[in-house]
């Protein structure tokens, strides 16, 4: 059917071969357009594995600027989050410096 309709062998391929069958894998072609409206996510990744990411770097403020928060959390437990992160900001461009 996809063959037919002009569809390139690389692509109509393994389309055809997806095991959930064709009601997961519709293929509808337009005039020049092929829009393929399934997640074909099995198709590029056959294995279902997904690659590793890499972990996103913590800069050095964040790291200081974390633990600090943590102390004046313990410090002042009932003090409004918003004046504490102010208070961490502050102190911790000073230790920065």
């Amino acid at each position: 059917m996809l063959l037919t309709a002009g569809v390139p062998l690389h692509i109509a391929a393994p389309i055809a071969a997806n095991p959930r069958g064709a009601g997961e894998a519709i293929a509808t072609v337009g005039k020049k357009s092929l829009e393929i409206t399934s997640d074909l996510t099995d198709l590029i990744n056959p294995l279902g594995v997904a690659p590793k990411r890499r972990k996103k770097v913590v800069s050095k403020y964040n790291r200081m600027l974390g633990k600090t928060l943590k102390k004046l959390k313990k410090k002042h437990p009932k003090t409004p989050i918003s004046r504490l992160m102010k208070r961490a900001h502050r102190e911790t461009k000073r230790l920065l410096k």
